[in-house]
């Protein structure tokens, strides 16, 4: 039988619920297509292209007009560099030590990767996620218990290389990470499934998160979604959280990427993508993560790079 979602117990109050509501109120869809139209307009982010390094460099400056802390993470894949990663922090003031994650990558691939793989599905969804996430969690800094950490990584379409080296340097320090939320491809929907569900990958022991992630796609923005508990479903960067032992979970609309006829090809552009749909996905997300709110901030004045 089907997995009951988590009701997080501070979404009963109505006060609670009223400011998660004003949360994601703030996604704007005519920003999440521009946004999505920006990356497809690289032409290509293969991780090893300049328009990549392009691509990193624009999301830079997004993070930073946002007052983030910000860098990138370089690193090499058996000698050749890739470009680095995009990491934004905005820091929690009660446990700033622990840490919450939203990542997505931005790199794509097709046959002519080098030249055409416009990826607005693949992952260009999940990009725009987390810089939609990060422009409307950044209003209510420093209200947030924990650091918030956005991630923008490369690599992922050769083995989630920067996701993993990543990971894997954080564990020098280490980092305590709590919870790791990833998305890719949340864009395209099958018009022979109607309504369009979600897939929630998690392996057996983190299944509380994702029946967390699951209710807020239920309760706030009317999405069924399917949990699917299996350490052997490693193809996206939230794996390189599990190689380390972190909990993580990651949203895909169709964990079967075979149903999806664009996968992978120069055709993954955004007349493909279901925007109602993406956005819905990401009002759940920003919601999700909101749990870290410090009761009683207030917002600053919205900010959006388009209007």
């Amino acid at each position: 039988s089907p997995l009951a979602p988590v009701f997080p117990a501070e979404t009963k109050s109505a006060e609670n619920r009223q400011v998660l509501e004003s949360f994601t109120g703030q996604v704007d869809r005519f920003d999440i297509q521009v946004t999505v139209q920006h990356l497809v307009d690289y032409q290509t982010r293969f991780s090893q292209s300049p328009q990549c390094l392009e691509a990193v460099t624009w999301g830079r400056e997004q993070f930073e007009s946002l007052g983030m802390d910000v860098f990138t993470f370089p690193y090499e894949v058996r000698g050749h560099p890739f470009t680095p990663c995009l990491i934004g922090f905005l820091p929690g003031k009660v446990l700033p030590s622990e840490y919450i994650i939203i990542c997505a990558h931005l790199d794509t691939t097709s046959r002519d990767a080098w030249h055409h793989a416009p990826g607005a599905d693949d992952n260009g969804s999940g990009s725009t996620a987390v810089i939609e996430a990060a422009r409307i969690l950044s209003q209510y800094a420093p209200g947030f218990q924990r650091t918030l950490i956005f991630c923008l990584f490369t690599g992922e379409e050769q083995g989630s290389w920067g996701s993993s080296t990543w990971v894997t340097h954080s564990m020098k320090e280490p980092l305590d990470i709590k919870k790791v939320l990833n998305l890719d491809m949340i864009g395209y929907t099958d018009t022979d499934e109607i309504p369009e569900d979600l897939d929630i990958v998690c392996n057996p022991t983190n299944v509380a998160d994702a029946q967390n992630f699951q209710f807020y796609l239920q309760s706030f923005v009317g999405m069924q979604s399917n949990i699917i508990a299996d350490w052997g479903e490693v193809y996206s960067d939230h794996a390189s959280f599990w190689d380390q032992g972190y909990s993580a979970i990651h949203g895909i609309v169709d964990n079967q990427v075979s149903d999806d006829p664009y996968y992978h090809t120069v055709n993954d552009l955004p007349s493909t993508v279901d925007f109602p749909f993406l956005t819905r996905v990401i009002q759940a997300s920003i919601a999700a993560r909101s749990e870290e709110r410090r009761v009683g901030k207030e917002c600053r004045s919205r900010w959006s790079p388009y209007h």
